[in-house]
């Protein structure tokens, strides 16, 4: 229990990286992957469903008003999940990765939709904060970053943990699906890793 919200923390700091404070980088997948692998004992898989992540959302650009599906969630979920499926049901590490990314992307998906309402109402923050500044309040300002900044993480930490509770209520079959299927998941990562290099390389492709 101690591990899952040690990695929920963490997940919320990294979390407020994205657009709110700081914007050092340490949100982007490669790095939020492995971090959370650590803190549940396996580094590696998060290192590459990091990297997956990277690769598959790579040409997805937050521009303007455009809200890409959050790769931080992504990478951290399917960290913890694969992590705890290696450790729970003894699957292979292949197997881990891509079950746990599955179901991780789309939590991805549906935390954008969260971080749109965020985004709306930390907007809401700039009025007040223009109305303090205008009112001589200047100390104001520091208070309406500080409500920004604890509402991501907090959104960010709770959205974590029920993700990874949910993920850990995916049944041991399915799991096991490469095996009950007698295909080699070994192989099949290969498959996902063509499909993560083709976003990367199509990236540099122009299209008339």
């Amino acid at each position: 229990m101690t591990q899952i919200f040690l990695a929920a923390a963490l997940v919320g700091v990294l979390s407020s990286d994205t657009i709110t404070i700081g914007q050092f980088m340490f949100s982007r997948p490669v790095v939020v992957g492995p971090l959370v692998g650590l803190v549940f004992g396996n580094p590696y898989i998060g290192f590459i469903v990091g990297v997956c992540v990277e690769l598959i959302w790579i040409r997805v650009i937050p521009v303007g008003v455009s809200v890409p599906p959050d790769s931080a969630i992504t990478a951290a979920v399917s960290a913890a999940a694969g992590s705890y499926a290696m450790g729970k049901f003894g699957v292979d590490v292949y197997s881990a990765i891509i079950v746990s990314l599955s179901f991780a992307i789309p939590c991805g998906i549906l935390f954008k939709m969260a971080e749109i309402k965020i985004r709306h109402r930390n907007s809401l923050l700039v009025d007040k904060i223009k109305a303090s500044v205008a009112a001589g309040r200047f100390d104001r300002t520091d208070f309406y970053t500080a409500v920004a900044v604890v509402r991501i993480f907090a959104v960010s930490f709770v959205f974590f943990i029920a993700a990874f509770f949910a993920a850990t209520q995916i049944p041991s079959c399915c799991w096991h699906i490469f095996e009950i299927l007698g295909i080699s998941s070994k192989i099949a990562m290969r498959f996902v890793y063509i499909l993560c290099f083709a976003q990367l390389f199509e990236s540099f492709i122009k299209w008339k």
